[in-house]
């Protein structure tokens, strides 16, 4: 026969506590229950299995990595707040979209003096063209306002990550 978890034989320990107020601390006196003692000890074993069972669920729940359902999407009513949302989720960029393929020769030249002002692009250039000494930011500069910038584009477009300051990984 199966024990339900709310019978009367797994309750025998706790109901078995007599508490009596004739002193000021409580005192615990257990009742005798002989026509139970054969039964105590798996119903005790029983209550065990329950509980940590119940425990294991609640702990194996608690530590899910899923997402809760019944909470809705932050609500955000100042551009301050979205700021505040979009740095939280670990998006650095400023909002702003970076394009490595601008459409226009001024826009080329613009793109390509910021990646010039950043170690990272210039050390990725250094390695895109083979050469062991790094190029120092005058001569990035330089470069691409004789009118070569797509050197450096080309190092951006290695390093495009949308989430990252001015859209360069590493900067």
């Amino acid at each position: 026969t199966s024990v339900n978890a709310f019978s009367p034989a797994l309750m025998l320990p706790l109901q078995s506590r007599q508490y009596s107020s004739r002193s000021s601390a409580l005192s615990v006196h257990k009742k005798s229950h002989t026509d139970n003692r054969k039964s105590e000890p798996k119903a005790l074993e029983q209550r065990r299995g329950v509980i940590f069972a119940l425990s294991s669920l609640l702990i194996a729940t608690a530590t899910s990595n899923e997402p809760a359902y019944g909470l809705p999407e932050q609500k955000s009513y100042s551009s301050n707040a979205r700021n505040l949302d979009r740095l939280s989720n670990g998006d650095s960029s400023g909002g702003s979209v970076y394009s490595n393929n601008p459409t226009s020769p001024a826009a080329e030249k613009r793109r390509a003096m910021v990646g010039c002002k950043i170690d990272a692009s210039r050390k990725e250039v250094s390695r895109m063209e083979g050469s062991g000494d790094q190029l120092s930011e005058k001569d990035c500069n330089l470069r691409v306002m004789g009118g070569d910038s797509e050197f450096m584009l080309q190092a951006l477009r290695e390093l495009d990550c949308p989430a990252c300051p001015y859209g360069i990984r590493g900067a």
